[in-house]
């Protein structure tokens, strides 16, 4: 049996019962004991065993022959087990009992046995016994020949992204064989990313190409999880994270894609810790915890402080006393209790005090959010230290939570600390406790009071001198390169910010590309401060340009990058830099449009193109030219000009396949695939689509993809084609996904719930399109109008006319003010088709003649589905215009562009007319072809359509029963669906017949 790290005789029993594989009541059944009692006996509460009980737990429990005695010699004397170099062994010191917490245990003991979800957050306040807990859990893993991972997280700015998951990877790795460390990395290639270190051990190869930043974080991410599955193996592996609540945003996400890609295949359970009086509800750890909790993959406990009778019984423990005796310390062991709360690490300190005899429990503390008493013991566990461990404790707390130990001794010379004097220093610390030692020379505070207490007494003066000299140790260590947070974090913080600023800024570059967004924005808003703060103009325009790019292609947040870029643009300008100026103008230009400004992009881009002297400068670099140009078709588009879309995009792909820039390609094919879908070129835009979708994969240009992918369902719905519709969105969406791009993920929903629509799921369609709803509602996207939009659609046709009707205007608000033409198309043939339903003629007039008649609209794809409703307006007002005339240019402008939905409206629409006119072989044939169509695709609404205008050209020709058998079928689908909008018109049409 491995004997690692066991304390008392409670220590053994629980291990050894759970060696057996046995419950406490199992246990219990099988000795003939009370399971109450063997509770008592492993939490500690009674240390004195009687010998027959410790023969029948001993015969329960089936120990052989020396475990049996080890069993007896430690419950008869009371004596600690050694610490031994078991394989398993943790990497912690000496714990102190777990009493008082029989309800977290048998949760522990669950979480591990596979009951409930995959992860389990365990929150309370500082010094409630989080971590105590989890390294019992990580004791009971052990023991179980689980691999055990564990890392935490700390306060400082500095902290390495993905942390603390990444520190549980290197602890893990660390020390272990070649072998066995090739069999744990076995295709974890892209782990290489996060961990760079692991390319100098020649285990895993290294990744030869470079990717886009989302693909390359999807892949590492899956790194992770293959690593965490080839540890499980069979048995298990338990993940282990402290103060979550200092985990960065990319951390959290990288948690999430675990906990939701874990498999029963390879056993993973996760347990974290956090301090739930840092987690507010807006706190990023609380989002995602609600999320997990909401899908059944988390649940949550909090922990409480312990009771009056298991304060006492632990402090007593930790005392090793039964009872105390003197009056002294009865007073003292009331005091304490009475002071600490119930907090165990409270209880713990205090314990070590009495336990030397230096009670002192009225000592001032400088920092008001520690309590005076543990204060005041912390302190006076340091002041009887030597000189050298005192000096050696204030680098170490100003380096952080935790710091290595050639930081340590590095900056430790730098104030005058020789390395001998370091080396004792942190044997002193550790010694007393106050310091652990981790795995790879690291070293971290025992608790963060520790840190706090020592750091407040300093003072600012030499706060901000060591920062300084840390950040030179570091800056002469090997692997500085890897360092550049830290390197800027204490550079700030050591009054040197001219020697920050450039740190900041490889921070947040390396931060960007491993995917860290979140902590890449927070380095260039330091990088921008410090910049601005040493008066560095060039790398203020920097620290703007790469905020404001990284809120465009990450965030989506067009509000931040306008601004950003616009203030980028104003220092470039005052340096001279035309070249930066013209690039960061070229993205300025496209989130103005994209956020409803497409006019004040084209402003800004239009000198640069047309100006003579402008344009000599662009000219002469044809990267600049082609990334103008691609800018203002994305202008273009949003502004509705598409023939100028067009014109620029083809222009800058033929500059971008001469400069051979692949992803700039991508996105320049993309603008003019859609140009060429939006002008009925419906082949073309196919081809072009298609090519785009397909280099998506080749250069990882996923936010172009994604919207390439849409235009192309739409290009697909239009012809009917609902399988390729749904592949194409499904690989829109899924790039979407992977960009992280919310905005790019809602306008994805919107065309798969339009699909939904159209084939007839409509409980199908209304969930997509409340899911485009919930990411776009709000924003300052022009596709945002999507939202208001897929509502409208279905509470429309669904018979909640007034909120439809609502939802519907809301959209063409968004569009009149965002300028988004390709939006305000589409829905002004939603409002016109139900005015037309609702007797409103003259209202669908106003909406649909206006762009109908425009010559230089007329061949466009969007106006084509118009035609059939502006003829049904004419012949609904009897008008003189030539109906038919109309129709057949709608008919052949939709055959060309392959738009079979404005097909089924034309024909339709004509055998209506055709049926007014008496013209009843006409009619028929028109509205044969209709159904035909809405059949073949299948497109049970418009078929219900046709349908009732056929009931209505029987009924005029005197033919009731076939007129009945039409409206009887219109009415099936429409019931079906849950139609309402034309499903009252068929209801009156029948009950008109039975009269």
């Amino acid at each position: 049996m491995a004997t690692a790290h066991i304390r008392t005789f409670g220590d053994l029993l629980r291990r050894s019962r759970l060696a057996a594989g046995l419950t406490l009541e199992e246990l219990a059944e099988r000795a003939g004991l009370s399971a109450k009692g063997i509770g008592a006996l492993e939490r500690g509460e009674r240390r004195a065993p009687r010998r027959e009980t410790v023969a029948l737990l001993a015969d329960a429990l089936q120990l052989a022959d020396a475990d049996r005695a080890q069993f007896e010699s430690v419950a008869r004397h009371r004596t600690p087990l050694p610490i031994t170099s078991a394989v398993n062994a943790a990497p912690s010191a000496n714990l102190p009992p777990l009493i008082g917490r029989t309800a977290e245990l048998a949760l522990l003991e669950r979480h591990l046995s596979g009951e409930g979800c995959l992860l389990l957050f365990l929150a309370g306040e500082p010094g409630i016994g989080k971590t105590r807990l989890l390294r019992e859990v990580a004791e009971l893993a052990r023991v179980g020949g689980w691999a055990v991972l564990e890392g935490g997280c700390h306060r400082s700015s500095g902290q390495e992204p993905y942390a603390p998951i990444l520190t549980a990877l290197e602890r893990r790795i660390h020390g272990q064989s070649p072998v066995r460390l090739s069999n744990d990395l076995e295709g974890c290639s892209w782990l290489v990313r996060l961990l760079p270190e692991l390319a100098e051990i020649t285990l895993v190869p290294t990744p030869q190409w470079n990717l886009p930043p989302p693909q390359e974080r999807r892949l590492m991410f899956a790194a992770v999880g293959r690593y965490l599955a080839n540890l499980a193996g069979r048995v298990g592996a338990l993940l282990i994270l402290d103060d979550l609540q200092w985990a960065g945003a990319d951390a959290l996400d990288l948690l999430a894609t675990l906990a939701r890609a874990a498999t029963d295949q390879a056993p993973l359970r996760i347990v974290g810790a956090y301090r739930g009086t840092e987690v507010q509800p807006q706190h990023p750890l609380s989002v995602l915890q609600h999320e997990l909790m909401r899908e059944s993959l988390a649940i949550r406990h909090e922990l409480e402080p312990l009771r009056p009778e298991d304060a006492s019984a632990l402090l007593n423990n930790l005392l090793g006393i039964e009872e105390p005796g003197a009056q002294g310390m009865v007073e003292a062991r009331e005091r304490v209790l009475q002071r600490a709360g119930g907090m165990p690490l409270f209880l713990v300190s205090y314990a070590q005090r009495l336990d030397a005899d230096r009670l002192a429990v009225d000592g001032e503390s400088k920092r008001a959010d520690v309590p005076d008493d543990v204060a005041d013991s912390i302190r006076q566990r340091v002041a009887v230290l030597p000189r050298r461990t005192q000096r050696l404790l204030g680098i170490a707390a100003v380096a952080g939570r935790s710091s290595t130990f050639n930081v340590l001794v590095a900056a430790g010379k730098a104030l005058s600390l020789s390395e001998a004097d370091a080396l004792d220093g942190l044997h002193d610390a550790a010694q007393a406790k106050l310091l652990l030692e981790g795995a790879g020379g690291s070293y971290s505070f025992a608790h963060d009071l520790i840190h706090e207490v020592i750091t407040a007494d300093l003072g600012s003066a030499r706060v901000t001198a060591t920062h300084r000299h840390i950040a030179e140790a570091l800056e002469e260590l090997p692997g500085a390169s890897r360092q550049v947070a830290e390197l800027a974090w204490h550079f700030a913080q050591g009054g040197a910010p001219d020697r920050a600023l450039p740190y900041a800024l490889l921070a947040g570059a390396q931060a960007e590309a491993v995917y860290a967004n979140a902590e890449a924005e927070r380095h260039y808003e330091t990088a921008l401060e410090l910049a601005r703060e040493v008066g560095d103009r060039a790398r203020e325009g920097e620290a703007l340009e790469r905020l404001g790019s990284l809120h465009w292609m990450n965030v989506g947040d067009y509000t931040r990058t306008m601004k950003m870029h616009e203030q980028a643009i104003h220092v470039y300008r005052m340096l001279g830099d035309r070249e930066s100026e013209i690039r960061t103008a070229a993205q300025l230009a496209r989130a103005y449009a994209r956020s409803g400004r497409p006019g004040a992009g084209r402003d800004l881009l239009t000198p640069l193109l047309d100006g003579s002297q402008q344009m000599k400068e662009v000219s002469e670099h044809p990267e600049t030219h082609a990334l103008l140009l691609t800018a203002l078709a994305d202008v273009c588009f949003h502004g509705g000009d598409y023939r100028e879309q067009l014109a620029s995009s083809e222009r800058a792909v033929s500059l971008w396949r001469a400069i051979g820039n692949a992803p700039s390609l991508v996105d320049a094919l993309d603008l003019h695939g859609v140009a060429l879908r939006l002008l009925g070129q419906w082949q073309d835009a196919l081809r072009e689509l298609q090519e785009v979708a397909s280099l998506m994969e080749q250069t990882g240009a996923l936010y172009v993809g994604a919207h390439a992918g849409n235009h192309l369902c739409y290009c697909y719905l239009q012809s009917g084609q609902w399988n390729l519709a749904v592949a194409a969105i499904e690989r829109a969406q899924n790039a979407a996904e992977r960009a992280g791009s919310g905005s790019m993920l809602g306008g994805a929903y919107f065309p798969r719930g339009l699909q939904s629509f159209y084939a007839g799921d409509w409980p199908t369609a209304r969930m997509w399109f409340e899911r485009a709803a919930d990411l776009l509602g709000g924003k300052l996207y022009s596709i945002s109008l999507y939202a208001p939009l897929g509502r409208g659609i279905i509470r429309l046709a669904t018979g909640e006319k007034e909120t439809g009707l609502n939802f519907l205007l809301e959209a063409l608000a968004l569009a009149e003010q965002r300028g988004f033409l390709f939006g305000k198309d589409r829905i002004q043939r939603e409002l016109a088709e139900a005015e037309l339903v609702m007797g409103r003629a003259s209202s669908a007039l106003m909406r649909l003649e206006s762009r109908v008649t425009q010559p230089v609209r007329q061949e466009e794809n969007d106006v084509t589905p118009m035609m059939p409703l502006l003829a049904w307006v004419y012949l609904e007002l009897g008008g003189g215009q030539d109906v038919e005339a109309l129709l057949d240019r709608a008919a052949a402008q939709a055959r060309i562009q392959h738009h079979h939905l404005a097909l089924v409206d034309t024909m339709r629409i004509r055998g209506l007319l055709y049926a007014r006119q008496r013209r009843w072989q006409e009619a028929a044939h028109a509205l044969d072809e209709a159904l035909a169509l809405c059949r073949s695709m299948p497109h049970p609404y418009a078929e219900a359509k046709a349908l009732y205008i056929y009931g209505q050209m029987h009924l005029a020709r005197d033919e009731p029963e076939r007129a009945r058998e039409d409206f009887t079928a219109a009415l099936a689908i429409l019931n079906r669906l849950g139609e309402r909008l034309y499903a009252e018109h068929v209801e009156r049409a029948l009950a008109e017949i039975d009269g």
